[in-house]
Formats: structure tokens, C-alpha cells, sequence
């Protein structure tokens, strides 16, 4: 039995079809957002997403939190929100899925110099540095996506054994997303209790995702129709060929 909330963990769980209607308008606002293949996966094929995580040791009973809200600690900054947080008593595991989206600013770019973004940058490795080897710093960053960097922060907050996956629904995303987690596993030290993965799915569309692949971005009817089609009882995907990358 797993248990699914929206943003944080609360006293009773919500259904597939309720973590749906808690998003906001703009997330269906785009037929391309990585968030509908990963619903969709979630709502009609539970068992074969479920062989996923239970494969990178969590337990068939662990709770899923979608759009899970970290906030750098002591600071003021928007909060991560994680596409997925899986968590049992041992282990959390953040899950970014990725399909048409394209490379995050790194931190480089993403960084002004400011005081603002340097204490939360260095809140963000606070987290990190408790499973880093090495005792990281904004220096040794700079070349990796600023998300990467907050994503993988909030799976520490949870202070467990950490699991970082990133979910690609487009094999073309592949060598850039790896080569972005192995540098960032090696600066961390190649630390045993926190290990990155990619899991690489050759994503299928069906008839019935047909129906709303070419619908404008950015239009209020759109929203209606995406969200309609994932709470529909047809499949908008087949998920083939699933492979598990330990980086």
C-alpha cells in the first residue's frame, strides 16, 4: 500500500486523481511538461513504476510526495520542488523527470554575486556536506545546473540514506544529464550513501495522446484538456524498454 501526497507528508493521503487536481492551472498549460508522462505512468501503470523504486532498494510500501517543498535553510529563496519524493524509513529518493525541458542555468549562471543567492547556495551545501567526502564550496559548483544542486539538497534535508534519479523520457537528454550527475557525484566524493542514477525510458504516445499533442502552450484550454486526458481511464503512454543507469 502507498500512501500519495501533494508538496509535504500530512495526517491522510490523497488519491492519483487528487495529487492531479492539486497542481496549479499552469502545469497543464503545455502538453510537453515532463509532469503528465510522469502522472499518467503513475495513474495507469502503477505496478511497473513501482518495480522502479523498490529495484533502488525502497519499499513497495513507501510514500510518494509529489512537488516536494524544500526551503534552504535560514534563508529566504523559493523552495525546491522536487517532481517526486519517494520516501520509506531508511531511504528518500527524489526523482526529476525530464522530457522536452532543456539544460538548467548552471550555477554559474544562475549565481549574481549577490548576498542573497551566496547564503542560499551555501545553505543548499550545508545539506550536502553531510553526505559529501569532500567539504564542498560554490567554487567547486559552478559548472553543474543550479536545479541539480537543490534537487539533490532536499533528498538530504530528509536525513536518510539519499537517492538522486533523474527520470528521462527522451533518450537525446542522456549524455548531457549523465555527464552533469557524474561530475557532480565525483565533486561530491562518490559518496556510498547517496547514489545518482538515470532511468531512461523509450517513451511511447498513444491515439489518445494524440488527441492533445498539438494543442497550443500557453492557452487556458489547453489546461482543461490536458487535465482532462490525465484523469481520463485511457493510457496517454506506453513506458518500454525501462533502463536503471547507476552513475
Amino acid at each position: 500500500m502507498n500512501d500519495l501526497y501533494y508538496k509535504k507528508k500530512s495526517y491522510s493521503s490523497i488519491s492519483i486523481d487528487e495529487v492531479i487536481n492539486s497542481y496549479g492551472v499552469d502545469t497543464f498549460k503545455s502538453p510537453y511538461r515532463s509532469t503528465i508522462p510522469l502522472l499518467a505512468w503513475i495513474k495507469h501503470d502503477f505496478t511497473s513504476f513501482q518495480a522502479i523504486f523498490k529495484k533502488l532498494g525502497l519499499s513497495q510500501n513507501s510514500d510518494l510526495i509529489f512537488e516536494y517543498s524544500v526551503s534552504p535553510p535560514d534563508c529566504k529563496s523559493t523552495p525546491s520542488q522536487t517532481d517526486l519524493m519517494i520516501i520509506d524509513e531508511f531511504s528518500a529518493l527524489a526523482i526529476e523527470a525530464k522530457w522536452t525541458e532543456s539544460r538548467y542555468p548552471t550555477v554559474e549562471e544562475w549565481y549574481d554575486y549577490s548576498v542573497n543567492r551566496r547564503n542560499v547556495l551555501n545553505s543548499w551545501i550545508n545539506l550536502l556536506d553531510v553526505y559529501s567526502e569532500n567539504n564542498l564550496n560554490i567554487s567547486d559548483l559552478v559548472d553543474i545546473p543550479y536545479q541539480m544542486i537543490h534537487r539533490a539538497a532536499s533528498a538530504c534535508a530528509m536525513n536518510k540514506s539519499s537517492i538522486l534519479a533523474y527520470l528521462l523520457f527522451d533518450k537525446s537528454h542522456c549524455r548531457v544529464i549523465e555527464e552533469d550527475l557524474r561530475n557532480f557525484w565525483d565533486i561530491m566524493g562518490m559518496p556510498a550513501n547517496f547514489k545518482f542514477y538515470m532511468i531512461v525510458i523509450d517513451l511511447k504516445i498513444t491515439d489518445n495522446y494524440n488527441k492533445i499533442l498539438l494543442l497550443p502552450k500557453n492557452n487556458p484550454n489547453t489546461e482543461f484538456f490536458v487535465k482532462s486526458s490525465l484523469l481520463g481511464p485511457s493510457e496517454l503512454f506506453q513506458y518500454d524498454d525501462i533502463e536503471i543507469i547507476e552513475i
